[in-house]
């Protein structure tokens, strides 16, 4: 009975887990070992080396530009009757859009093991970027959508310079323009030749977005 069940043909035994848990390891270490020395090869690809390059320098360039129209917008928003809340909403859709879009390209951006772990910082960047062309595009297309209502004449109210007891970084000139109470920042050779109680010619503008702004006609 004995030499029968040992010369029966059993079905081999189910692997255990730590088997399986062992031979999944070794399989992804290949994997990653392939991986790398595939990368170790295409370091010392002409094309390759070009296209790490272009990615790397484009993505610094985008955040340069998006930093550029950023200052560049903000300077022109400050005589919008809403400054903060126009800035706060092109902001919010700068860094949704921009996370969003590093998220999708992420696949094609980051070509090497390096690259991916530093994506962090190249998210942050390519945001930059989309922040700045948010705000620009907001500009202009409430510029675009802005009418002239009329030009006139206002007394300026005050004046103010930058300071501590003042909390303003800017030169500003202050007006009542029909109700409404506008502080205008202008700059320093402008603003020394203006005196309170001074009548400058304004012109106001409303916008169907709602961020309605003022110019002044002398101001050079």
């Amino acid at each position: 009975m004995l030499s029968k069940l040992k010369s029966a043909n059993f079905p081999p035994l189910p692997p255990s887990r730590k088997s399986l848990a062992v031979s999944k390891l070794k399989l992804d270490y290949r994997i990653e070992l392939f991986h790398m020395n595939s990368e170790i090869k295409n370091s010392y690809s002409k094309s390759y080396k070009q296209k790490k390059a272009v990615i790397s320098y484009g993505i610094i360039i985008w955040s340069f530009v998006g930093l550029i129209a950023s200052g560049f917008v903000l300077e022109n928003i400050k005589n919008y009757n809403s400054p903060y809340l126009f800035g706060s909403i092109f902001l919010s859709i700068g860094i949704i859009t921009g996370t969003l879009i590093a998220k999708k390209l992420k696949s094609k951006l980051a070509i090497n093991r390096t690259m991916k772990l530093k994506y962090d910082g190249f998210t942050i960047k390519i945001v930059f970027g989309f922040i700045g062309l948010s705000l620009l595009l907001g500009q202009i297309v409430n510029s675009f959508l802005s009418t002239k209502v009329k030009c006139d004449n206002y007394a300026v109210k005050e004046k103010y310079e930058p300071g501590r007891s003042t909390r303003t970084r800017n030169y500003i000139l202050a007006f009542n323009v029909d109700g409404v109470y506008y502080r205008y920042s202008t700059r320093y050779q402008y603003w020394k030749t203006i005196s309170v109680d001074q009548q400058v010619n304004i012109c106001t503008y409303k916008s169907k977005m709602g961020f309605d702004f003022i110019n002044l006609t002398d101001e050079k």
